[in-house]
């Protein structure tokens, strides 16, 4: 019975009392060894808060906290350089915050706006971005789009909130306001990312006689599994034509053989990150 009761904690004290057994690749972020054993590091949607840059982050899953801890802070997806010390920065899609941070600390005098449609998730963006002592951020709880206006928008309570047109009936849907980000980019824009599950299509082909305004670009790209076309070639000559040079890499790898396999039954089956830049 005693062994029964001790079990639950059995892995974590391990780890508390020889902390050297554990692996812990996100220590210089100042996630504890303690910590990292006890997150549910397969959790999709299970809401917690861990010990980061020594302030308590609020996340919606074990999972996708550390697979953006690992994108954003260890391979430096949105690492860019500018002469411009105080560069404006306009993050579509910041999800919980950690992308703001880290711009924050590539740029502390950087001017951010951040956009996040999910309620809940802004809800944790504006609590983990308030414990910092940060100037110059503007949260923004609203999607962008080609128009201002509402619409339907499905919330998975992770990263992949999405507006949808064909709505299915067993998803959670919510109602949210967007603004025009065209009219975001009539001004000088030092870095641009746009990661907004599959609405970067309609946004940048709107965005196409603005974007001379922007230096530095990323967007995810994200392959509709329900559509029949791709329309990646559409966004990329629209990026061309605004005198972007890109680089595309995997976002996430959905597939190891693409001749055999085919891609897990999610809405898309093709993630790609695009760094567009200027010679």
């Amino acid at each position: 019975m005693f062994r029964k009761l001790l079990r639950p904690i059995k892995r974590p004290l391990k780890y508390l009392l020889k902390p050297e057994r554990i692996k812990n690749p996100f220590k210089a972020l100042g996630l504890s060894n303690y910590e990292y054993a006890n997150i549910d590091k397969r959790a999709i949607v299970a809401p917690s808060s861990a010990s980061v840059f020594g302030k308590h982050i609020s996340y919606p899953g074990g999972y996708w906290l550390l697979y953006s801890l690992n994108e954003i802070f260890l391979e430096e997806v949105y690492k860019f350089e500018s002469s411009n010390p105080s560069p404006l920065i306009i993050d579509c899609g910041a999800n919980i915050g950690l992308s703001v941070i880290y711009f924050k600390k590539l740029f502390p005098g950087a001017r951010i706006i951040a956009y996040e449609p999910d309620r809940n998730i802004f809800g944790s963006l504006r609590k983990n971005i308030s414990q910092f002592d940060y100037s110059d951020i503007e949260l923004i709880n609203k999607a962008v789009w080609n128009c201002e206006t509402e619409l339907d928008f499905v919330s998975e309570g992770t990263l992949g909130g999405s507006i949808e047109k064909d709505l299915p009936a067993d998803r959670a849907i919510i109602r949210i306001k967007t603004d025009r980000l065209k009219d975001r980019l009539k001004q000088k824009v030092d870095f641009l990312k746009v990661d907004i599950e599959g609405a970067e299509y309609e946004v940048l082909l709107d965005c196409k006689e603005e974007l001379k305004n922007v230096a530095l670009m990323f967007f995810e790209y994200h392959g509709d599994r329900k559509k029949k076309e791709r329309n990646l070639e559409d966004i990329l000559k629209v990026v061309s034509e605004a005198g972007f040079r890109y680089y595309i890499k995997e976002s996430l790898p959905l597939v190891r053989l693409p001749f055999v396999e085919k891609a897990p039954e999610e809405t898309f089956d093709l993630l790609l990150n695009v760094f567009c830049y200027r010679n």
